[in-house]
């Protein structure tokens, strides 16, 4: 799925050029899944700072509303 995905960015790119080169094209899709995993990466490390930060504000609420009563 992913690399029909990034074939056809590949073809949308690259359609001025009437002859496609090997090398240019596989360093296309070399570029396009470096740029996606660092995008995956990066968005894995947000979404686990927020569970982090989420389950601090949750225990600091658990300690102030046990202290009410």
């Amino acid at each position: 799925m992913q690399q029909g995905i990034i074939d056809g960015l590949i073809d949308i790119l690259l359609t001025n050029d009437k002859v496609l080169f090997n090398g240019k094209r596989l360093l296309l899709i070399f570029l396009i899944r470096v740029a996606l995993r660092i995008v995956q990466v990066y968005f894995s490390l947000f979404v686990f700072f927020l569970l982090i930060l989420t389950a601090f504000v949750f225990a600091i609420a658990v300690r102030v509303f046990s202290d009410l009563g």
